[in-house]
C-alpha cells in the first residue's frame, strides 16, 4: 500500500497555526532568531548547500558571493548531516495529542514491542487495537507518526476493514531513533480511507479523523542491550545473562547484557520479520507449533533467513514439533530421527549444565536423542552436543543466514528450573555462541562491593565507525578548499596586488573600477566552479555488512547509505529487486528501509523548516516516498535475497596447479588441520582478510572460564586475494607471517594501555577502523573482563547499531570463516543492496564487509570426565595459547 506525498488532511490539522507564508518552502536553511532586530532570519548551514541554488543567481552572487567567497566552491557539497539546524520543528497544538472522548473509534495500545520491551535505535513492533462505534464496516488507516533526522515524519501506516463496535488488533512497526525516551510520546491516528488510485488498486490517503491518541513510550531498553525471546514462562538459566552492575547497564563478568523477554505466546508474536528484528535468538520453551500460523509463522521464517538463531526445547509430552501437518515450521527443523526416554538421571549429563559438583539432579526426567536421518545433508542435521553416552541432545539444521536447534534435554523441568540449576555459562554459551563467566546476583553483589573494578569500566562502542564510513563531507571539504584559494586570490588581485599595479602606472584613480572588476570575474569564476562542481544525480556512499553461508541459496545484508538526490519536492527512494524470486514456497522476502541517525550526533539538532509526512507501508516498509531538498538521506537497509556475487567455493587442481572441473571438491579437518583448496570469482580482490578455523568445541568440563570456547586457529591473509587466484588452505599451518594466536587476535581488536586506561577517548581513530568493524562481527567472543588483571580489566564494550550482525553463533560448531573487504577508500565498491530512485538504480560506493562461512563436518565436544575443582581461566594446552603444529 502506497500513499502520494504530501502533508495531506491530517497534518495540515497538526500545522494549524503557523504562519506558512513566513517559511521558504524551497530553501533548506536554518531558522535563526536575532534578538537585536526581533525578527526571523533563515541562516545557511552547510548542510543545505544545495538549496540556494532556488533563490536566484542574480541574488545569490551580489548578495552572498561578493561578501562570502568561502561557500562558493562549496556549493553541491554535502557534508556531514550531524551539522543540523538549531531550531526545533514545529511544536504538534497541543490540542492534537490528546484523545477525544468524541471520536468515532477508540483506539489501544496492546503492547509497545514484542514482548512490551523495545530497545532505541531499532526497529519495534506496536500492537494497536481499534473499535469502531459506526452502525457499518468501513475502510480506515491506522497510523503512528514518529520523527527522523531531518524532523520530517514518518509515519506507519496500515488498512483495515472495521467491524463495528467489535476490538480489532494488527501490527505497525516503526524505528525508534536513539534520542527517543522513557516519557516520549507517539501519535496514533485512525483516519477514514480514501482510495487515491483507480477502485480497488488499495492506495489510501487519510480522509476525515475518527479517532487519535497520544501512546508514551514504555519498557524501553538501551540501544547497547541484548535482547533473547522466550515463547514460555521460565527462563531456562538464561537469567545469568542479565546479572549486571551500573544500574543495569554493564554485564557484571561481561558486557552488554542479554536480557530475556520471557511469557511470550505463540500467538503474541508479530506477522513480520521487523517485529522479531531486536531479537537475536528466539527459544520456544512451550506453546504448540500449531498456534503459529500464516504471516506469524512466515515472520519467523523470514527471521531466521536474515540471522536469527530459533532454538526449540522438546516439550517432555507430545512431538507436535514433528507433524508436518501441525506445524508450519517443519520444513527448517533439523532432518533427524526423534528418540524419546523416560525416567533418565541427568547426573551423567552435569557437566553440560552446571558448574555446581554439589547439587542432585533430576534423576525422571524426559530425554530426546537425535540421529541425522540417512538422506540429510551435512548442513541439514548437525550435531552440536553429544550426552556422555555419544547420542546426540542437541541439533542443529543451517538456514539461510540463520539457523535452528534443537534441545533434547527437558530443560523446563520444575526441579532444574526452581532451583536455578542451569549456568547459562556453561550450557547456553555452547549453544548461543558466547563467552564469559554468569554467576549469580548474589555473587556479583559481594565481589562488587570487595572490587572497586566492576564498577569502574571504560565504555568503548565498537560500531561508532559507521557515521563517519558513509560521509559525504570530504567532497564538501575539497569544494571548500579551492573556494579558499579563490577567495584567496580575489583578495590579493582586488587587494594590494591591483592596487600597487596602478599606483605604478599612475593609475590609482581606477583603483576602483578596478575593485569592481575584480569581483565581476571571480564571481563568475566562483559561479562556473560551483555549477561544474555541483553533483547533477543520484548518488550513494555505503557500508554494507555481507553474510553468506556455503550451500544455501540467499545472502543478507545490512548497509548504512547517505543517499544525495539533487531535487526537490518527492522521490521514491525503495530497495530490493522486484524481479529477485519469493524467499522460500510463495513467501517474498518483506525488506526493511528507514531513516537513521547516528547515535551521538549532535543533540541540538534541528530540522528543515518545511516538515512533512511520508508514509512507510507497515506491511511492506521496502519503499518510502520522501521530502527531497537537493541534500542527502541517510538510511538504513536491510535486505535478503538470491546469492549476488560468485563467492569462493572449493575446486580441484590440476598437475599444473590450475582449477580444474573434476567434479565436486571440499574442504576438510584432517587431524585439525584444513584441507583443501579456495578460488573465487567476485567482482574485485578481497582485501584486509581473516581465515577462523573452528574446529570444534572445547571439552564439557563443568568448569567457569574466561576463555574461547572454540578449539580454533586464525590466519591473517596479508595480500590482496585476487579474482581465479587459489588459496590452498594446507599451506596455511606452515605460514607463521600468517598465523595468529586466537586469543591474541581477538583481545587486539580494541585495544588498551596500562591499567586498562582507554587509549584516547571513545571518539573512532580512522586508524583501527577495520580492527573495530572486525570486532563487531566476533563481538560475542570479545575479551571478558579479568578483574584480577589490572592491564586489562576495565573496559566495557558496546554495540548501538549492529545488534543481530555478529557472526558469534558459529563458534559453536565446526566452519571456515572468512572475513574480508570488498573496497577501500581509495577504491570504493557498489553496494549488493540494489538502491533505486523513482524506479531508477543509484550509483554506490563505499566498503562492503564480507563474511562467507563454510560448514564443515560436524564434531561435537567430548565431556570431560576428570576435572579439577574450581574456576579456571581454560583447560590446560587450550588451543588459543599454543603455537600450530
Amino acid at each position: 500500500m502506497t500513499q502520494e506525498s504530501g502533508i495531506g488532511n491530517e497534518s495540515t490539522k497538526e500545522l494549524a497555526g503557523l504562519n506558512a507564508s513566513r517559511i521558504p518552502q524551497r530553501c533548506g536553511c536554518r531558522e535563526s532568531r536575532l534578538k537585536p532586530y526581533n525578527r526571523t532570519f533563515y541562516m545557511p548551514t552547510p548542510r543545505h548547500f544545495h538549496s540556494f541554488r532556488s533563490l536566484g543567481a542574480s541574488t545569490f552572487l551580489h548578495a552572498w558571493m561578493l561578501l562570502l567567497w568561502l561557500p562558493a566552491f562549496a556549493l553541491g557539497f554535502q557534508v556531514d548531516p550531524g551539522a543540523k539546524p538549531d531550531a526545533p520543528a514545529p511544536a504538534v497544538p497541543q490540542n492534537l495529542i490528546d484523545d477525544d472522548p468524541t471520536s468515532e473509534v477508540d483506539i489501544e495500545v496492546e503492547r509497545f514491542g514484542v514482548g512490551r520491551i523495545a530497545r532505541v535505535g531499532d526497529w519495534t513492533g506496536i500492537r494497536i487495537r481499534v473499535r469502531d462505534k459506526s452502525s457499518r464496516p468501513r475502510e480506515v488507516l491506522v497510523r503512528i507518526r514518529g520523527t527522523d533526522t531531518d524532523g520530517d515524519f514518518p509515519v506507519a501506516q496500515r488498512d483495515m476493514t472495521t467491524n463495528p463496535n467489535v476490538w480489532q488488533g494488527l501490527w505497525l512497526y516503526q524505528r525508534l531513533p536513539y534520542t527517543f525516551q522513557q516519557g516520549d510520546t507517539l501519535l496514533v491516528t485512525c483516519s477514514e480511507a480514501v482510495e487515491t488510485g483507480t477502485a480497488g488498486s488499495g492506495e489510501y490517503r487519510p480522509g476525515k479523523r475518527l479517532g487519535q491518541v497520544r501512546i508514551p513510550a514504555q519498557g524501553l531498553a538501551e540501544s547497547s542491550r541484548g535482547l533473547l525471546a522466550v515463547v514460555g514462562t521460565r527462563h531456562m538459566g538464561i537469567a545469568g545473562y542479565t546479572v549486571s552492575v551500573n544500574n543495569g547497564s554493564t554485564a557484571a563478568y561481561g558486557h552488554e547484557p542479554l536480557e530475556p523477554v520471557t511469557g511470550l505466546t505463540p500467538d503474541e508474536l508479530p506477522d513480520r520479520w521487523i517485529g522479531l528484528m531486536q531479537f537475536e535468538t528466539l527459544v520456544w520453551a512451550s506453546g504448540e507449533p500449531g498456534e503459529l500460523r500464516g504471516d506469524r509463522a512466515a515472520a519467523i521464517r523470514e527471521w531466521v533467513h536474515r540471522g536469527g538463531h530459533l532454538v526449540v526445547v522438546m516439550p517432555p509430552v507430545g512431538q507436535s514439533w514433528t507433524s508436518a501437518s501441525n506445524n508450519e515450521l517443519y520444513d527448517m527443523l533439523p532432518a533427524v530421527q526423534i528418540q524419546r526416554q523416560e525416567n533418565v538421571d541427568l547426573a551423567p549429563y552435569r557437566r553440560m549444565l552446571t558448574a555446581d559438583e554439589t547439587r542432585k539432579l533430576p534423576t525422571g526426567a524426559v530425554l530426546h536423542t537425535f540421529t541425522p536421518a540417512k538422506d540429510a545433508l551435512p548442513a541439514e542435521a548437525v550435531r552440536v552436543l553429544n550426552g556422555p553416552d555419544g547420542r546426540c541432545v542437541v541439533a542443529r539444521r543451517l538456514v539461510g543466514s540463520g539457523m535452528v536447534s534443537l534441545v533434547g534435554i527437558d530443560l523446563n523441568n520444575r526441579i532444574l528450573t526452581d532451583a536455578s540449576m542451569i549456568d547459562a555459562d556453561i550450557f547456553w554459551n555452547r549453544i548461543l555462541g558466547k563467552r564469559g563467566l554468569t554467576k549469580s546476583a548474589k555473587e556479583a553483589g559481594e565481589e562488587s562491593q570487595k572490587n572497586v573494578a566492576m564498577q569502574q569500566r571504560a565504555d568503548r562502542s565498537v560500531d561508532l565507525d559507521i557515521p563517519l564510513l558513509i560521509n559525504k563531507s570530504a567532497a564538501a571539504a575539497t569544494g571548500i578548499l579551492l573556494g579558499i584559494v579563490v577567495f584567496g586570490l580575489y583578495w590579493l588581485i582586488a587587494g594590494p596586488i591591483g592596487y600597487f599595479a596602478l599606483k605604478r602606472y599612475n593609475k590609482s584613480h581606477w583603483s576602483w573600477l578596478a575593485f569592481v572588476g575584480a569581483g565581476g570575474v571571480f564571481t563568475a569564476i566562483a559561479w562556473s566552479g560551483a555549477t561544474v562542481l555541483r553533483p547533477g544525480k543520484p548518488n550513494a556512499t555505503h557500508y554494507t555488512i555481507l553474510d553468506h553461508v556455503y550451500g544455501q541459496n540467499t545472502d543478507r545484508a545490512r548497509a548504512w547509505m547517505q543517499v544525495l538526490i539533487p531535487q526537490y519536492g518527492d522521490a521514491r527512494l525503495s530497495i530490493g529487486d522486484p524481479k529477485d524470486p519469493p524467499l522460500s514456497g510463495t513467501s517474498r522476502a518483506v525488506h526493511a528501509l528507514t531513516a537513521w541517525d547516528a547515535r551521538g550526533a549532535d543533540t541540538n539538532a534541528g530540522s528543515f523548516p518545511d516538515t512533512r509526512e511520508y508514509v512507510i507501508d507497515a506491511r511492506n516498509p521496502s519503499s518510502l516516498r520522501i521530502p527531497v531538498r537537493s541534500t542527502v538521506k541517510q538510511v538504513q537497509a536491510d535486505w535478503v535475497g538470491p546469492v549476488r556475487y560468485r563467492f569462493p567455493i572449493p575446486v580441484h587442481l590440476n598437475v599444473e596447479g590450475q582449477p580444474t572441473p573434476e567434479g565436486p571438491a571440499t574442504v576438510r579437518l584432517n587431524e585439525g588441520q584444513l584441507e583443501g583448496v579456495l578460488a573465487h570469482q567476485l567482482p574485485a580482490a578481497l582485501k584486509d582478510s581473516t581465515i577462523f578455523v573452528v574446529r570444534r568445541q572445547t571439552p564439557l568440563s563443568g568448569q567457569r572460564t574466561n576463555s574461547l570456547m572454540a578449539e580454533m586457529l586464525v590466519y591473517r591473509i596479508r595480500d590482496d586475494w585476487l579474482p581465479d587466484q587459489t588459496l590452498d588452505l594446507s599451506q596455511l599451518r606452515g605460514d607463521r607471517r600468517a598465523f595468529e594466536l586466537p586469543a591474541s587476535f581477538i583481545q587486539g581488536l580494541m585495544p588498551t594501555g596500562e591499567g586498562g586506561i582507554v587509549i584516547g577517548d571513545d571518539r573512532p581513530s580512522p586508524a583501527n577502523q577495520l580492527q573495530r568493524m572486525m570486532a563487531v562481527a566476533l563481538f560475542p567472543q570479545l575479551e571478558p573482563p579479568d578483574f584480577g588483571n589490572t592491564r586489562f580489566g576495565s573496559n566495557v564494550y558496546r554495540r548501538h547499531a549492529t545488534h543481530g550482525y555478529d557472526i558469534g553463533k558459529w563458534f559453536t560448531q565446526p566452519c571456515l570463516i572468512i572475513i574480508g573487504y570488498l573496497g577501500d577508500g581509495s577504491t570504493p565498491f557498489e553496494s549488493p543492496v540494489p538502491v533505486l530512485l523513482d524506479g531508477e538504480p543509484v550509483p554506490t560506493n563505499g566498503r562492503v564487509q564480507v563474511r562467507w562461512i563454510y560448514p564443515l563436518g560436524d564434531n561435537p565436544p567430548p565431556i570431560q570426565q576428570d576435572q579439577p575443582k574450581g574456576d579456571t581461566q581454560g583447560p590446560p594446552g587450550e588451543p588459543d595459547k599454543v603455537a600450530p603444529k
